[in-house]
């Protein structure tokens, strides 16, 4: 694990590093020739590469799970599992409620109406990782604010378990959340499907969810025909932390977020002298305890920090040079840099605040930018879902009112077709 002492030299060239993804090569070519399979071949390829990739033998062929799927997935869920994901959903319902956007006018008078108008995207496709584990709150983070947009259909893809089966947490939260289709297939090939469409499978206008390198990849080749969301990187998390601190604390927040994946970014940003030494043999010793500690290592091998900062003014600066997925903010004056802060996916101001609440239950999105791009991406919202469209129309009157300058402007641009189109309305 890295130690960075900023303003020393070459500090600014580490932190930047921080936030470049390191993943392995992807063979694009390869990614490319499963997509053209997919698109030639339909269900059958489906069903080829799930053998392939999965090791799994749909014997049902490619096929949406029924509603009998549904209703015994959620007989058979934990209760509390089941009461917790029913809790989730209606706060990240509420929170997203806030974020419906309304039509923009501009109308002088009731002849005249000149609208930004919002609608809903009609088809979405979902794409939730599986096979080794089960994300059900990916479904609901993903699914419930293209439900509460409007979109007339949710296409889920997620790939099978060695069972041929797919999780009953993912089912259940994917019929809490109102998806309308799932389909047991994952990988490249399913987003190829989402994109083309299949005899089983619907072509969408939108593809959103995170994936490994291949997910990834393939999304990015089919961008040109099918709208995807951000590209979404390995789990990050910076903690800000003072003399004032549970370092305890601070380290189980920071492995929380390394355990996700070996390339995942876990930073300790330590606010004044004597801090890091501390705060590493805290990493050790919790490191230890954890299941997942493998993955914790390579985590904090790969892109976990430890850096010293000298005042509130270095701290801002480095946290926005990072531009973290996470931010745990956890000192004494909060006041003092909270509200500072440009350049972050999501603010967690207090020790109470951890961002693990987040990833679940407090009803904001766990979609966030990474590999730096919080300096210019949002989190997942509503509007994610949301198209707009120019509304024009009004009467004879308003149009003589801007008829000339429109025409003038058109010949100063060498356009006289378009001048005509204008002034042929004022010959009688």
């Amino acid at each position: 694990m890295r130690k960075i002492f900023y303003k020393s030299d070459n500090s600014r060239d580490e932190i930047k590093s921080l936030s470049q993804i390191n993943n392995n090569s992807v063979d694009s070519d390869e990614i490319f020739k499963i997509i053209s399979t997919v698109k030639n071949k339909g269900d059958a390829a489906l069903l080829e590469f799930t053998r392939i990739f999965d090791q799994v033998d749909l014997a049902n062929g490619i096929s949406s799970i029924t509603d009998k799927d549904l209703k015994e997935a959620s007989n058979s869920l934990d209760r509390k599992v089941y009461e917790a994901l029913v809790l989730s959903s209606k706060r990240i319902k509420q929170f997203h409620e806030l974020q419906l956007p309304e039509t923009i006018s501009l109308a002088e008078e009731e002849s005249q109406e000149i609208s930004f108008v919002p609608s809903p995207i009609q088809k979405v496709g979902l794409y939730v990782p599986g096979g080794r584990a089960a994300y059900p709150s990916t479904v609901l983070m993903n699914a419930i604010p293209a439900k509460v947009a409007g979109v007339k259909e949710i296409i889920l893809c997620t790939p099978p378990a060695n069972n041929g089966r797919i999780p009953d947490s993912v089912l259940v939260a994917a019929s809490i959340s109102g998806v309308d289709k799932v389909f047991s297939v994952g990988g490249a090939h399913s987003i190829a499907a989402m994109a083309y469409g299949t005899q089983s499978i619907p072509k969408v206008d939108k593809i959103v969810g995170p994936g490994n390198a291949y997910v990834m990849e393939a999304k990015r080749l089919v961008s040109k025909i099918v709208s995807i969301d951000k590209d979404a990187g390995p789990s990050e998390i910076v903690v800000l932390i003072d003399k004032t601190t549970r370092l305890d604390w601070a380290v189980a927040d920071m492995l929380a977020q390394a355990e996700h994946d070996p390339d995942a970014m876990a930073v300790a940003i330590c606010l004044g002298k004597g801090l890091c030494e501390d705060l590493e043999n805290e990493l050790e010793k919790q490191m230890n305890l954890e299941k997942r500690k493998e993955v914790i290592s390579k985590s904090l091998s790969s892109r976990g920090a430890i850096i010293q900062v000298d005042t509130f003014e270095d701290a801002i600066q480095v946290i926005d040079e990072i531009a973290p997925e996470h931010l745990q903010i956890m000192i004494e004056d909060i006041e003092k840099i909270d509200k500072s802060i440009l350049n972050a996916g999501a603010i967690f101001s207090g020790i109470w605040s951890s961002a693990v609440f987040g990833d679940y239950i407090i009803g904001t999105n766990h979609v966030l930018p990474t590999g730096g791009s919080a300096r210019f991406h949002s989190p997942l919202s509503v509007l994610d879902f949301i198209k707009w469209t120019n509304f024009v129309s009004f009467d004879q009157e308003y149009a003589n009112s801007l008829l000339e300058s429109a025409a003038v402007l058109a010949e100063s641009e060498g356009l006289s077709a378009h001048a005509r189109a204008l002034r042929i309305r004022l010959a009688k």
